[in-house]
């Protein structure tokens, strides 16, 4: 068993790439927050406030991520509220919590957010339709929020064409940037290490782009580097760019706990 011999090095964005080391500091588990991308604001705010003004013509806002909210929240017109009538939904329970904290006090219900189980095996679209696809959307506005690159959308549009598939009249917003993380000299020397003695480091990855970030910057991985992904299809991007036999893990720290205590010693 590898216990405490192996550093976690999570790669989500920050503030998460924090809040998750500090949950397997707390289990006993040695992490290190070494994120791969950087969220920024996007840089022209009025279509974002142009969305906060026509919620109430809005059935329903997808968020992808807590970035997505917290993004959105940031850049509130002043006086603004959430209405009654408009619903929000969220691929996991960190997304769902993030809506709780910045927009229950704003005016939306608890019991209008839509979300994934936590026991959930995986927090993505298809499990999110499940959980959406009993409403009828039939002539309803949905708008996904979501982040970009260089001010274009990125990411997958499988959901939007079920909703467009129930007859509802989707929309998107870029509501962050994503980018390469600028590294500090320190995070630059824990990467090298990382790469020069593998045996000692599991990657965590949560993003597909975040590995392509570290192969562009870092070279291919060394023979014997591990990750854990939080998908099968991030999986299949840290299979390509050179990680032998990633680890599927659902994105919940506890499984990724029992997960990494099960890695066998090189």
């Amino acid at each position: 068993m590898v216990g405490r011999s192996v550093l976690i090095l999570v790669t989500r964005p920050q503030p998460q790439a924090d809040d998750w080391v500090g949950y397997f500091n707390t289990k006993g588990l040695s992490a290190s927050a070494l994120p791969l991308l950087d969220i920024a604001p996007v840089t022209d705010l009025a279509p974002v406030h142009a969305a906060w003004n026509q919620l109430k013509n809005l059935r329903l806002l997808v968020f992808v991520s807590p970035n997505a909210v917290l993004n959105f929240a940031n850049n509130r017109p002043h006086n603004a509220t959430w209405p009654s009538t408009t619903l929000a939904a969220a691929p996991g329970p960190g997304t769902e919590q993030a809506l709780k904290d910045h927009f229950q006090a704003l005016g939306l219900l608890p019991h209008h957010i839509f979300s994934v189980p936590e026991k959930s095996q995986q927090f993505d679209s298809e499990h999110l339709w499940t959980v959406l696809s009993g409403q009828d959307w039939a002539q309803q506005r949905v708008l996904m929020v979501k982040g970009g690159v260089e001010g274009k959308m990125q990411g997958r549009f499988w959901l939007s064409q079920q909703f467009e598939a129930a007859g509802a009249q989707v929309s998107n917003l870029v509501a962050y940037e994503r980018c390469a993380a600028n590294w500090s000299a320190s995070q630059l020397l824990l990467a090298e290490k990382a790469y020069a003695q593998p045996q000692a480091y599991v990657w965590l990855f949560s993003n597909s782009q975040a590995v392509e970030y570290l192969v562009d910057r870092m070279g291919s991985p060394p023979s014997h580097a591990r990750a854990i992904a939080t998908h099968p299809r991030i999986a299949e991007t840290v299979f390509r760019c050179g990680f032998v036999d990633p680890l599927v893990v659902s994105p919940s720290p506890e499984n990724i706990c029992q997960a990494v205590a099960q890695l066998p010693r090189l």
